[in-house]
């Protein structure tokens, strides 16, 4: 019995794909169509809207108000931190919403749903402070464009409003700084979650990679002798000849054909 080294070459790799390339095939076209199709049917579209505000602090000299620039910049991440996750200022969003436009929108202001409501709006909204500046920005994040905008126009509102005691953005905050508009909501397009096309390439790529791993496994599994190969590497004895594969009625047409020459012979 010869022993075998274990040694698997490029060359063996790409024989064994070439002598098993339809099932390789047919796993990438089954795997590209199920990825692109599970892609397809649970691809979700988003819009974006952004708000862009200005704060200014006022400090007061002899009589003379001017801008504080160093009050400003220190005001403006507690102003996002406040419209990202301040409960009571999603809560005034809410019921900035009329009942239909909750509806609509998928919020409620019901006791047992105004948790999973004030939790989805938060999840909706995303601040962005503009550099060193006294501006920051507002995104709102939705699936639909209607529902976008409208929540980013309630947020500028809310924030434009002056009053302390009626503005869940100014009531905590001692001495608050003035919010100004400095851009209206703005659509930035749609993003849809998942790309079909990529999906449908790594789906055929992860079903030709299966098959291949497929029929490696089973064939390193299968120790049974199938050609004149196997038999060179597996024994030391030479091979002398070998008996072709012959179908039955290969054999019958050629005895016919011995027999028909043999009677024109005689």
């Amino acid at each position: 019995m010869k022993q075998n080294n274990g040694e698997f070459t490029l060359k063996d790799l790409w024989d064994f794909m070439i002598s098993k390339i339809w099932v390789i095939v047919i796993f990438a076209i089954v795997g590209g169509f199920s990825v692109y199709t599970y892609a397809k049917s649970h691809n979700s579209i988003t819009y974006s809207v952004t708000t862009s505000l200005f704060v200014e602090s006022l400090s007061e000299t002899d009589g003379v108000k001017t801008s504080n620039v160093s009050v400003s910049k220190q005001r403006v991440p507690l102003y996002m931190e406040i419209i990202h996750s301040n409960r009571d200022f999603h809560l005034e969003i809410l019921n900035c919403l009329d009942e239909e436009e909750r509806q609509k929108y998928g919020f409620s202001i019901s006791e047992d749903r105004l948790s999973a409501s004030l939790s989805k709006m938060s999840s909706m909204i995303r601040t962005e402070q503009s550099g060193d500046l006294e501006m920051f920005y507002v995104h709102v994040t939705a699936p639909t464009e209607e529902c976008a905008l409208r929540i980013s126009k309630i947020i500028r509102d809310l924030a434009l409003e002056e009053d302390p005691k009626q503005n869940a953005v100014y009531k905590n905050i001692g001495a608050p700084s003035t919010i100004s508009c400095v851009d209206s909501p703005r659509t930035n397009g749609a993003s849809a979650s998942q790309n079909p096309k990529v999906s449908l390439v790594v789906g055929a790529l992860a079903g030709a990679l299966l098959a291949i791993f497929a029929l490696w496994l089973y064939s390193a599994l299968d120790n049974r002798i199938h050609n004149q190969r196997d038999l060179e590497l597996n024994f030391d004895t030479p091979v002398l000849g070998v008996i072709p594969k012959v179908s039955v009625d290969s054999i019958s047409n050629a005895a016919y054909l011995e027999n028909a020459r043999r009677g024109d012979d005689e």
